[in-house]
């Protein structure tokens, strides 16, 4: 889980800017896992209350 606490924001940022992480599948895959936990999604950088809506 820990590996999923840093790596989740690195793919987060990856679709983010522009930069295409298809060539990683389980990278993805862990990012659809992860999308799967509430903690991570309520943590999603566009749902915090400072984002103005300023999401990717």
């Amino acid at each position: 889980m820990m590996t999923n606490c840093c790596i989740n924001p690195k793919i987060y940022n990856a679709w983010r800017f522009h930069i295409d992480p298809t060539d990683f599948p389980e990278l993805l895959a862990m990012e659809v896992r992860c999308g799967e936990i509430d903690a991570f999604v309520r943590a999603a950088p566009e749902r915090q209350p400072d984002a103005n809506g300023a999401s990717a």
